[in-house]
């Protein structure tokens, strides 16, 4: 299966392929690479698998973040704004709508 990996894997597979992708390729890797990761999320079935698949998660967010050309205090910064002008996600409020 071909996907997305960590910089050092190669060092665990010598015997792999890897090939170096640039442009659009690295965009759509992390975006399916993205989704992956928030599967695994929410089939972790122990807190340490959470935790793991939660870093893989959030190394992949600063790594997109990074090719998008923002910087993390951008990032942050945008964060922040946000959350003073719509709330965070603390409450666990759920909207019901009549469908």
């Amino acid at each position: 299966m071909s996907k997305l990996v960590r910089d050092n894997i190669p060092n665990f597979v010598p015997t792999g392929k890897f090939k170096q992708l640039s442009g659009k390729e690295i965009e759509i890797a992390i975006k399916v690479k993205l989704a992956e990761e928030v599967r695994e999320i929410q089939e972790a079935s122990t807190k340490e698998h959470l935790i793991e698949e939660l870093a893989d998660l959030y190394e992949l967010l600063k790594t997109y973040v990074n090719q998008q050309d923002v910087t993390w205090d951008e990032f942050e910064e945008s964060v922040k704004k946000k959350k003073k002008e719509r709330g965070g996600f603390s409450k666990s409020l759920y909207m019901v709508t009549d469908e």
